[in-house]
């Protein structure tokens, strides 16, 4: 899947909402890129946690990123933990339920008060 240059990116920040970012998507393009659409997996996800720490003041210490899509009418929500998980949230954000990229940024308290207690698990 490919993301126009224009395609806007956006990061709500909870924790501080005067540290949010809105971006275009060529503020992603790896350096030396002069074209105007790009596979999405070609984004630059070192630079987009540089933008995250700078502009949003993130924390994956303290912080934790947030995105959600719709599929059938139901929204599914997940978090990013690798740049894998980043690409793959961009392109289900991309898909054409949503055609909206948003991420949002909360504390690691909001995001682990949310988690369902461990059940232990047996194959026995």
């Amino acid at each position: 899947m490919k993301i126009h240059e224009d395609t806007l990116i956006e990061v709500i920040n909870r924790v501080d909402p005067g540290r949010c970012a809105f971006l275009r998507a060529w503020c992603l393009w790896q350096d030396g890129n002069t074209k105007d659409t790009l596979a999405i997996w070609d984004l630059d996800y070192r630079y987009w946690k540089k933008i995250l720490a700078k502009q949003c003041g993130f924390d994956s210490e303290e912080h934790q990123l947030k995105y959600s899509f719709k599929r059938d009418g139901v929204t599914i929500i997940g978090y990013v933990f690798c740049c894998m998980q980043w690409l793959c949230a961009i392109q289900a954000m991309l898909e054409p339920d949503e055609k909206r990229v948003q991420f949002e940024i909360i504390t690691k308290e909001d995001y682990e008060s949310k988690l369902e207690p461990a059940v232990p698990y047996s194959i026995f």
